[in-house]
C-alpha cells in the first residue's frame, strides 16, 4: 500500500465519509490501495469542478488534497 501523509489520509477519510458517491468511492478505493494516485487526483479535481464553491465543508479540502497529491 502506498504511504500517504496523515494530513492527506484525514482529508481522504472525510471524503470517504461524505456520502457523495462520486468522491467517497474513489477516496475509499485509494485508502484501500485499489486506486492510483493519478485517478484519485482526477476524481478530486472533478469534484472540485462540480462542487468546489458550494459552501460545504469539503470546499476548503479540495485544493489541499490536490496539493498533497
Amino acid at each position: 500500500m502506498e504511504k500517504i501523509c496523515e494530513e492527506l489520509r484525514a482529508i481522504l477519510e472525510t471524503f470517504a465519509a461524505s456520502g457523495w458517491e462520486e468522491l467517497a468511492r474513489p477516496a475509499q478505493r485509494f485508502l484501500n490501495g485499489d486506486l492510483s494516485r493519478a485517478a484519485l487526483k482526477a476524481a478530486v479535481a472533478q469534484a472540485r469542478e462540480v462542487c468546489g464553491n458550494c459552501g460545504c465543508a469539503l470546499d476548503k479540502l479540495y485544493p489541499r488534497a490536490l496539493a498533497l497529491l
